[in-house]
């Protein structure tokens, strides 16, 4: 492993196969999966209500679809889609005994490149807040379970980041998130703060800039800054899911 190549442990890979793989997952991610290639796309999974359940990157494998998540997410995703898979000619598994390696881009635009080999034994929780870090700096979040199905895809940046195909067609709660988004209905966005200093601030709860006064709730948390969801630099935000309940009406 050389210096510009990370080792990550916190995240897993899903494989979807089967002959029909790639278009039941066209039904339920945010990214057009027809257009899956060989390179990493961004991509999310939402409920009906359109709210994100977990969030990663997706591309295509021999045998189907692989599916980047948080490790924490990785038997919840399953879960959350057994239903559905039980319908279609697709099957899903976590992939076992596997190590996942980041190039570190060269570039503040240039794609994340993953890499998935054998486990060697060897890991770096080092590598791992770089990570975090890199994706705070991009304003991209990484969904876990402390702040799963609470946002819609807007509020954590994930339009702007390319994570979301508006012409691909239905998906699930695309009906929510498509009217948020021409109807101008999102008033919750990710805002960027200083680094959190001891306590540790707590994933998903509110949060409080001490320096800038930004306030809002916490998605996301590295030695570079953190990501929260918030109105802007109010001392008191509405609940979350209050706050864009109209959306669903």
């Amino acid at each position: 492993m050389t210096e510009s190549t990370l080792q990550i442990d916190d995240l897993a890979v899903l494989l979807f196969h089967g002959p029909e793989s790639g278009r039941f997952l066209q039904g339920y991610l945010t990214c057009d999966t027809a257009e899956l290639g060989e390179h990493w796309q961004l991509t999310a999974l939402c409920n009906l209500q359109g709210r994100v359940v977990v969030s990663g990157w997706a591309r295509r494998h021999d045998e189907g679809v692989e599916l980047l998540v948080h490790r924490e997410m990785a038997e919840a995703t399953l879960t959350f889609l057994s239903p559905y898979l039980r319908l279609a000619r697709a099957r899903a598994s976590l992939r076992e005994n596997v190590a996942i390696t980041l190039r570190m881009p060269t570039g503040e635009d240039a794609p994340l490149e993953f890499s998935i080999g054998a486990a060697s034994g060897a890991s770096s929780h080092a590598d791992d807040n770089r990570l975090l870090s890199l994706l705070c700096l991009r304003r991209v979040v990484l969904i876990r379970a402390a702040t799963s199905a609470r946002f819609l895809p807007q509020a954590l940046g994930l339009v702007a980041a390319g994570a979301v195909a508006f012409d691909k067609g239905c998906y699930l709660g695309q009906e929510v998130v498509a009217r948020a988004q021409h109807r101008g209905q999102v008033k919750r966005h990710l805002q960027l703060t200083a680094a959190p200093t001891d306590p540790q601030p707590t994933l998903g709860e509110r949060y409080r800039d001490p320096v800038t006064g930004i306030e809002g709730d916490l998605v996301q948390t590295s030695s570079a800054g953190c990501l929260v969801v918030s109105r802007g630099n109010t001392e008191s935000a509405p609940d979350s899911q209050a706050d864009e309940a109209h959306i669903t009406s």
